[in-house]
């Protein structure tokens, strides 16, 4: 079951979206934390998930079978203590996360300075979504003069500070989207949550992170974020090219 699917009253969060979890996550840290699927709702914010003893004995049995539901003894909590039971019990490779956002972000720093450079990003004072999706338009008073082919990466609230990749978000076309599922690819591969889950509490300098290790990872010449709208929009840049007057 997803958090989207079920509410729970929680004492610490009041009524939230819901998620199960199994029972031994509930205290404790460092058992690991692995995301199931459910395939009718692949893109779910909060997928049920289980503890690596559990994962022993599911892969073992070759399923969920009795003797595995019996051992994982499901609890229902919220989205909020969900998230934070994750943070306490994901295990991941914390110097090869530093190493890819290191690589990165030099890889983004000098894709991005061209990119700025060669189209004038800066001097450019209004943005557009559009005319079609994947399309981000930029200009002056109402006049478009730069087009760019785009692939939303994430949002980050600043009212919640938090950060939602692109895949999780049903308001973004899927053809603006897509892309952004290959980050949840890789996080899965590499074991590395900021990646493979779809939300979870951060900063700004998050999601500048994310957007550099999707554009690495896609190739593209540059990102762009919005500044006047909430939540701010991070996404990367295919390609651009200036528009005739």
């Amino acid at each position: 079951m997803s958090c989207e699917k079920a509410g729970v009253d929680c004492g610490v969060h009041g009524t939230s979206p819901a998620a199960f979890l199994c029972g031994h996550l509930l205290d404790g840290e460092q058992k690991g934390f692995h995301l199931g699927q459910d395939p009718q709702a692949p893109d779910a914010l909060c997928p049920s998930a289980w503890c690596s003893a559990c994962k022993v004995v599911v892969d073992r049995e070759g399923g969920w079978t009795d003797a595995a539901f019996g051992l994982a003894d499901a609890q229902l909590v919220c989205a909020w203590c969900y998230e934070d039971i994750r943070a306490r019990h994901w295990i991941q490779d914390d110097e090869a996360w530093r190493d890819l956002i290191t690589v990165s972000s030099s890889y983004l720093q000098e894709q991005q300075q061209s990119f700025m450079e060669d189209f004038r990003v800066a001097a450019h004072s209004r943005w557009h979504l559009g005319p079609g999706p994947g399309l981000l338009t930029l200009g002056d008073e109402g006049q478009a003069q730069v087009e760019a082919r785009v692939s939303f990466a994430g949002s980050f609230s600043e009212r919640s500070n938090t950060w939602m990749w692109a895949w999780a978000n049903s308001s973004y076309e899927e053809s603006e989207k897509s892309a952004a599922r290959s980050m949840r690819e890789l996080g899965v591969r590499a074991g590395f949550m900021k990646l493979a889950c779809a939300h979870w509490p951060g900063t700004l300098d998050d999601g500048g992170q994310m957007t550099a290790i999707m554009a690495r990872e896609l190739g593209a010449i540059g990102v762009y974020r919005t500044l006047d709208s909430s939540p701010i929009v991070f996404m990367t840049i295919a390609s651009a090219k200036w528009l005739e007057a």
